[in-house]
């Protein structure tokens, strides 16, 4: 009986897939608790790593191929707990959870996969050496000397490097390894050749199967003997410190592997008006008086390298004998992100939190926390964000404050938006738009005569958006616990609602009370137990606070007339009083009712007799 070639082959592939698959299982799991945070940190795992999901409630997993919260292409991971999915090739993967609002409230994960064993100091590249071959999308087409080619398979393989580029002659080829994994150092010599071309030498698998892989390979950029500023290793890493430049001097970038440099004038990693630097090891940049006096923030903008930190910021001043000749940026950057004034405060922003020591960031607060609200030192709980999404970028105004012996207590500055409503002295909240400087804050210090002065106002933008509700609807924030209103004004730079065209006629209720009443409903459900989650807009607005707030803001509008604008409020301000009332009175009303039904049983039995 004849067996052809083909056969035997396959039969050989199975054998060795068996003897040595279970070899080269080198995986770890990584275990996600799933719920509704902020997941800032990007996880890495290399190729054949596990993660799973495990979560109580509501929740399930999908990956976005857009990277964010856009579920254009979205494929399901799983919709009960403990789902897992691994690994199988490099690059960037996005999970998020597919509830309403649950993503635009910070519930998607980055993961960043890479190969086994890569290094920091040069590029390591991971190839799945299997037939039919095709290059994958993460090998670069240049290598550097001190780069690794890292070959894996299973079956019935080797690595050959050929003395031909693009060739199967392997005639004085020589042998790389016989058995997965092996791995490959480009040199000298292969810079000198300018490229290197590895195949395997199963019969067949090269010129049938297409099994050859072939890399430019260079030596390192010399530096440039005009650059000032040398990036001698341009590489994935936190660029934490924030370089200075002068007007006319010179930025070079070297690296090996795959990255390039651009400018990404939103100062993030959101490429909206970027300017290429250069793609190729080398590139460099002149700095320019239209640079002075502001950030400029070189990128790599290979599929998430900025993200895990290939971000690099460089002040440019007009003359390093004089730093204080750059011009602080205050205002937006020219090309920012879409951004929101919104209702919130930056994630900035510390709170008591009770059972804890010290200050708790406002980005790790969680419904359910009780926080510091008064001058009183009550603790009350926290029962809604109306607004919360960690990666939206915001505008706030940055209000600096000194204490009464004019000591300026720079860590004490609190960023909130313009609209966010403050208590003053005379027991009156404003909108932050309306301060200025010398005006008096109230404070969880003030009953300990530690008066606290407005010093200080100016306009910062930041990424991430706050604004936990408490059911006192105050606030005490950062370290002198400044007083806040959870809400903000309808009716910008206004503490008091006015109807009419002219927004000239005064209701005897404050953009507080007002604000304080509007949410009567909601926390009436979260104090009987009804509203077990909260559900939130693609921005991160609350799905309590969205659709109720655009109506009044609506309503409250110099469109409309006085009298229509009453027709509508006076009913909907008696429901809320209502609720209002309901809500602080629960256990009152519960006994009357169970007071009066025992009353009315007892009447009834002796009508009865």
């Amino acid at each position: 009986m004849m067996v052809s070639n083909n056969f035997l082959h396959v039969v050989v592939v199975v054998m060795m897939m068996m003897i040595y698959g279970p070899l080269y299982s080198f995986a770890e799991n990584i275990e996600i608790d799933w719920r509704i945070r902020s997941y800032d940190d990007i996880t890495t795992a290399k190729i054949g790593d596990t993660i799973t999901f495990n979560w109580s409630f509501r929740h399930n997993v999908y990956l976005h191929p857009s990277g964010s919260c856009d579920d254009a292409g979205a494929t399901e991971v799983g919709s009960n707990t403990g789902v897992a999915y691994t690994f199988t090739e490099a690059g960037e993967l996005s999970f998020v959870c597919q509830i309403s609002g649950h993503c635009a409230a910070g519930q998607i994960l980055k993961v960043i996969v890479v190969g086994s064993g890569s290094d920091q100091d040069s590029l390591s590249v991971d190839i799945d050496w299997a037939v039919p071959f095709s290059r994958p999308d993460t090998a670069p087409e240049q290598l550097q000397i001190g780069d690794t080619v890292n070959f894996q398979w299973i079956g019935l393989h080797n690595v050959y490097k050929m003395s031909e580029i693009d060739s199967c002659n392997f005639d004085d080829s020589v042998q790389i390894g016989l058995e997965s994994p092996v791995s490959y150092v480009i040199t000298s010599e292969d810079a000198n050749a300018g490229e290197v071309t590895f195949a395997c030498a199963i019969p067949g698998h090269c010129d049938s199967l297409n099994q050859i892989l072939t890399f430019q390979a260079a030596a390192a950029a010399a530096p440039s003997e005009d650059a000032d500023i040398l990036i001698d290793n341009w590489r994935i890493q936190s660029y934490d410190d924030v370089l200075t430049a002068t007007v006319g001097e010179t930025i070079q970038f070297n690296w090996s592997g795959l990255h390039n440099v651009y400018i990404h004038p939103s100062g993030t990693c959101s490429d909206t008006g970027s300017m290429e630097v250069g793609t190729s090891t080398g590139a460099s940049y002149m700095f320019t008086e239209d640079d002075a006096g502001k950030e400029i923030s070189f990128v790599c903008q290979i599929s998430g390298h900025c993200l895990a930190g290939q971000i690099l910021k460089v002040q440019v001043v007009v003359s390093n004998d004089d730093p204080n000749t750059a011009v602080p940026t205050t205002t937006a950057p020219s090309a920012a992100p879409a951004a929101v004034g919104g209702f919130c405060f930056s994630g900035t922003t510390k709170v008591d939190v009770w059972g804890t020591s010290g200050l708790t960031s406002i980005s790790d607060l969680r419904i359910g926390d009780r926080i510091k609200t008064n001058t009183n030192d009550n603790y009350d709980t926290v029962y809604s964000f109306g607004h919360y999404n960690p990666t939206q970028m915001g505008e706030f105004l940055q209000i600096s404050i000194t204490t009464d012996t004019n000591s300026v207590i720079g860590s004490s500055s609190m960023e909130l938006s313009k609209d966010h409503l403050l208590l003053l002295p005379k027991g009156n909240f404003v909108p932050a738009s309306m301060l200025v400087i010398g005006d008096q804050l109230v404070t969880t210090t003030t009953e300990k005569n530690v008066v606290v002065v407005v010093s200080n106002i100016k306009t910062v933008w930041r990424k991430g958006v706050y604004a936990p509700f408490t059911m006192s609807g105050t606030i005490a924030i950062n370290e002198y616990g400044i007083i806040a209103s959870s809400f903000v004004t309808l009716q910008e730079h206004q503490s008091t609602v006015t109807i009419g065209n002219n927004h000239n006629i005064p209701l005897l209720l404050s953009a507080h009370t007002m604000a304080y009443l509007f949410e009567s409903i909601h926390r009436m459900w979260y104090r009987w137990g009804i509203m077990t989650e909260e559900s939130y807009s693609p921005e991160g607005v609350s799905t309590w606070v969205e659709k109720p707030r655009t109506f009044f803001v609506t309503l409250l509008t110099p469109h409309y007339s006085a009298l229509f604008q009453l027709l509508i409020l006076i009913p909907c301000i008696t429901i809320l009083v209502s609720v209002n009332v309901m809500e602080k009175y629960t256990t009152t009303f519960v006994v009357a009712a169970v007071v009066l039904l025992l009353a009315f049983r007892r009447a009834k039995n002796k009508s009865i007799v």
